[in-house]
């Protein structure tokens, strides 16, 4: 994924990024995961973007024991629903005890790219997770508020609620509705833009065969009705990789 930070940032323009959602699972040993985020970094990977529910806690703790407190990466990570219960919940005071904790994991004195990870649109508007946000960066916790955004249309609304300084948004061959208005908006308001899904839960990554299978557990799922007509999709697109490859 590729993150755009713009204005109020002061991040570079166009960082690469890596999402984090697998790290930690125990398929593979921690020093496996551990060695993978390093290698990402050594070859110019410069955010990483996880939540606390990735691994419930084991996705930051990895990064933290790969990473630490290093200036020269930043960490965007996401404050998620309540574990036992799966309810929603962003309050101030809910925010600040779930940005400790992934401090603590994380292993650093702050963090970049705080978001709330897929909120409602009655969430953003009822809970007061604006004067949380406003309050772990007066204590220096975090230096950026963000929220990954269901729709266009609730990021659009963000923005113009001045709500946020980073946006987390889909964008892929698949859904290009940010490209209607929201770019053009961020731009002008100076709202950094974390790109969301860029490869259609691995679906663009040229992995899957029409017809074929995808095994169950796959992300691919998540498409819905959508995903065999999406594999079709980047099957047809296919040539157009290689021969942007070979020239």
């Amino acid at each position: 994924m590729h993150y755009r930070p713009l204005g109020r940032t002061g991040i570079k323009v166009s960082e690469i990024g890596m999402g984090c959602n697998r790290l930690g699972q125990d398929h593979q040993p921690q020093d496996f995961w551990i060695d993978l985020v390093r290698q990402a970094a050594d070859l110019g990977v410069t955010i990483f973007d996880t939540a606390e529910a990735y691994e419930w806690g084991g996705s930051e703790g990895v990064l933290g024991l790969a990473l630490g407190n290093r200036d020269d990466v930043y960490i965007a990570t996401k404050m998620c629903r309540v574990r036992k219960t799966n309810a929603r919940g962003y309050s101030a005071s809910r925010m600040r005890e779930t940005a400790e904790g992934s401090l603590r994991r994380l292993r650093r004195e702050c963090i970049d790219i705080y978001q709330l990870h897929s909120p409602s649109r009655d969430d953003m508007e009822h809970d007061d997770w604006v004067e949380g946000m406003d309050y772990l960066k007066a204590q220096g916790k975090i230096r950026y508020a963000a929220v990954a955004v269901n729709s266009v249309a609730d990021g659009i609304w963000l923005i113009e609620q001045d709500a946020v300084d980073v946006l987390q948004c889909t964008y892929n061959i698949f859904n290009t509705d940010a490209e209607n208005r929201l770019f053009a908006l961020a731009k002008e308001k100076g709202i950094g833009l974390l790109i969301r899904l860029p490869l259609a839960q691995g679906i663009l990554s040229g992995k899957f065969s029409p017809g074929v299978k995808v095994p169950a557990g796959h992300r691919a799922h998540l498409a819905g009705d959508q995903m065999q007509d999406r594999i079709q999709k980047a099957s047809d697109c296919a040539p157009l990789a290689t021969f942007t490859r070979a020239a």
